[in-house]
């Protein structure tokens, strides 16, 4: 019987750790893989929280924490936090070895991340990529990242062809829908497994609490539309 999988997933602030607890749980879960826990970033300051203690206590084992926050977000600083954050992070890569590492999104913790991985030739999945926001230098981060990416799983079919625009290969682009929102028309949280060996890549949903993400939605003083949208995923 083979070895599990090793899937390092990075995580550095507690927003994106909200899009990614589900895909944690199916992969802890998953027989033929390993999950690795890299936590960074904003998770690790006292001034956010210190909010790796919520990961904890989610029952999460943490198997690598690198610290990279310096005192400001001055240009000069976040330069600084990103060379912190490709040297601890590689660091942990070479000793924890995974087979594939999975980032979302487009923080400057997650493209020291990115690099970290591409020169220590550890194949990297990317969620959410080929989005868009406007005005602001997250989109360049976000596309350099894809750069780096080996499989992109992205949240919907603009974006899917947006990453192929840019050169990636069809056959690595995927649309598996938001693990925070669906988009694709099918109301459950998204992840797909990829078998490197067979070729294959297995798209899989996961049921949430629906019911009650509408209501906190609606309590949260947002529009009721917004709340309605997720048993429609779209």
């Amino acid at each position: 019987m083979s070895k599990p999988r090793r899937v390092c997933v990075v995580t550095g602030s507690r927003a994106e750790y909200g899009l990614l607890f589900w895909l944690l749980k199916e992969i802890r879960n998953e027989p033929n893989l390993e999950l690795q826990l890299l936590v960074t970033g904003m998770h690790l300051s006292p001034e956010f929280g210190l909010t790796y203690k919520l990961i904890e206590e989610d029952g999460f084992r943490i198997d690598a924490k690198v610290e990279c926050l310096v005192s400001s977000d001055s240009p000069e600083d976040i330069c600084k936090s990103i060379a912190l954050g490709t040297a601890g992070i590689a660091e942990a890569l070479i000793r924890l070895k995974p087979d594939l590492m999975l980032v979302l999104g487009d923080r400057f913790e997650i493209l020291a991340a990115a690099q970290a991985a591409l020169i220590c030739k550890i194949p990297l999945g990317h969620l959410h990529g080929g989005e868009i926001t406007e005005g602001a230098f997250d989109d360049s981060i976000r596309h350099a990242i894809s750069k780096m990416a080996h499989f992109h799983f992205v949240s919907a079919e603009p974006y899917r062809k947006r990453v192929i625009q840019m050169g990636e290969q069809p056959g690595s682009v995927f649309n598996v829908g938001s693990v925070g929102q669906p988009r694709d028309g099918d109301w459950r949280s998204a992840y797909a497994i990829y078998d490197p060996v067979r070729q294959v890549v297995d798209l899989r949903r996961v049921n949430y609490q629906l019911e009650k993400a509408e209501a906190k939605i609606i309590k949260a003083g947002l529009p009721e539309s917004l709340g309605k949208r997720l048993a429609k995923g779209e």
